[in-house]
């Protein structure tokens, strides 16, 4: 699969969206019902799924014209995603929490390092105070830790059986957590329901394109009909529904206008999200994510020392935290992953 800026514009897209739920002032957007943050994260997750499946059908290929083997693929994949995603992780968390002093981060320091604190948060209600939303980050990482393990075993021309088996157990994971009554941490944080919907999906979106086929036009018109509708239902249910019900037509909602954004960007690129900002917020978008809510600790701290009122000036303390999260998350990119990256291409292929 060719190199797409515009994908990296749709994450930028989708990294403000979960910035502006955690850090934009409450004065001025009070907290609701609707967690509009996570939809941030479902486009993230369509995404992720999109692109690593392309990733692993091109190994599969490899490895059925004889190219490449099978432990050949593995490594490879394993050294891609590792040079790409533990560095910054496991540095944040030795530096906040050991070198910066962040107590909490240290407590909780195995939680991360294993990556399970999705299920601490799921199952036993804790709460990791600004690490809270390395939710995320975990349950890509188990979804990861099966599904490349299969997909490589399955020939290419029958992946997209395993693609229609992975969405169906997904919706009924989702739709069992309604019907059991689970807390909206549980449904949405666990791997299996609306996280692993988001994902099978952009998966199956891998398979239907990377032939080069197109989904018909009608298809979709149909996604964004689907999918904005489902929004629209689900926020005028906002105060009838179970959280849980909520959260899962919210979750499967805005896969479907993902998949038509994808979409839309593959077959078009947009050119607001091909902009040269755009594009490098994206590359930088993964650094964002992780440094937003830790650096916010210290924002507040820098506010407080020069005795302003954030209160008083909510959209100017607001402007200059982002630009602080960007400024750090630039210098992260370029003088710290860019060194992985550069070694993933000479050992990941």
């Amino acid at each position: 699969m060719t190199y797409n800026p515009s994908l990296d514009g749709f994450r930028a897209v989708a990294v403000s969206i979960v910035v502006f739920a955690h850090l934009f002032p409450p004065e001025i957007y009070p907290y609701t019902a609707f967690h509009y943050g996570r939809l941030g994260v479902i486009a993230f997750f369509v995404l992720s799924g999109f692109l690593i499946t392309h990733i692993l059908r091109g190994y599969r290929s490899q490895i059925e014209t004889g190219a490449l083997s099978l432990g050949g693929a593995w490594k490879k994949f394993l050294v891609r995603r590792t040079l790409r995603i533990f560095p910054l992780y496991f540095g944040v968390l030795l530096v906040f929490g050991f070198m910066l002093g962040y107590e909490k981060l240290r407590e909780d320091f195995w939680w991360h390092a294993a990556y399970a604190s999705n299920f601490g948060q799921a199952i036993q209600e804790k709460n990791f105070g600004v690490a809270n939303h390395f939710w995320s980050l975990c349950v890509e990482e188990q979804f990861y830790l099966v599904w490349p393990a299969i997909l490589l075993l399955v020939p290419v021309r029958r992946s997209h059986v395993l693609v229609a088996v992975a969405l169906a157990v997904s919706l009924f994971a989702g739709c069992l957590w309604v019907v059991l009554d689970t807390t909206a941490k549980f449904a949405g944080y666990v791997p299996m329901g609306g996280a692993s919907f988001a994902l099978s999906t952009g998966a199956w979106l891998a398979c239907k394109t990377s032939g080069g086929v197109d989904l018909a036009r009608p298809i979709q018109h149909a996604l964004i009909v689907a999918g904005v509708g489902l929004l629209a239902v689900a926020i005028a249910n906002i105060h009838t529904w179970s959280h849980t019900m909520l959260q899962l037509v919210t979750d499967v909602s805005w896969t479907l206008v993902s998949v038509w954004i994808i979409l839309q960007l593959h077959d078009h690129q947009g050119r607001f999200l091909t902009s040269k900002p755009i594009v490098w917020l994206g590359k930088i978008s993964y650094g964002i994510y992780i440094y937003h809510l830790l650096l916010s600790i210290y924002f507040v701290q820098l506010t407080s020392r020069l005795r302003i009122d954030r209160a008083d000036f909510p959209l100017l303390t607001f402007f200059v935290e982002v630009c602080f999260v960007i400024f750090v998350s630039a210098i992260s990119y370029h003088f710290f992953e860019e060194k992985f990256l550069r070694l993933k291409s000479r050992l990941g292929g």
